[in-house]
């Protein structure tokens, strides 16, 4: 952990640059929030992202701000990393990269919504679908550590067959 107080002035400012360029290097990943208002006639909201996604969802899905009056959803801001609705007077927000993949609260609060209204119960991080994404990415992943043993593996003739493979 960095202790700001005991940083000289040049020191303060190598971090700060520092961690202007990670804000930047994640911001190249990460969908971010261009443009969003509360429609309160519609009573939608509707978000247009930096990827180019646009979309529009009701209030009245999401745990966090379903009870809000629509003056007060009128009142939201964005936080600044540009991936959340924030009402700091109602104490509440919402990810809106969460809604997009379906989590609109807690996992009661989805269960609730799928047994009355029949909507699916999202995607959590623990659901089969999104472990085996995680899989995949980090399969996708390259370094000179594998890249280095799978040259080894190749002089050695490649990865041994399977036993399915040997008996067939």
């Amino acid at each position: 952990m960095v202790n700001l107080q005991e940083m000289t002035d040049q020191q303060l400012e190598a971090h700060l640059r520092q961690l202007r360029l990670q804000e930047a290097e994640q911001a190249k990943y990460s969908a971010s929030i261009v443009q969003a208002e509360y429609d309160a006639e519609c009573h939608l909201f509707h978000i247009r992202l930096n990827n180019g996604l646009c979309f529009s969802f009701s209030p009245e899905l999401v745990q966090e701000v379903c009870a809000l009056s629509k003056a007060e959803l009128a009142a939201f801001r964005l936080d600044y990393s540009r991936t959340e609705l924030q009402w700091p007077e109602q104490g509440t927000g919402l990810n809106v990269l969460s809604i997009l993949q379906g989590r609109f609260g807690s996992r009661q609060w989805m269960q609730k919504l799928h047994d009355e209204q029949g909507i699916p119960l999202g995607e959590w991080p623990e659901s089969p679908r999104a472990k085996a994404e995680y899989a995949r990415m980090m399969g996708a992943v390259t370094s000179a550590k594998k890249a280095a043993a799978a040259r080894r593996n190749g002089k050695k003739g490649g990865r041994p067959r399977q036993k399915s493979q040997e008996t067939a």
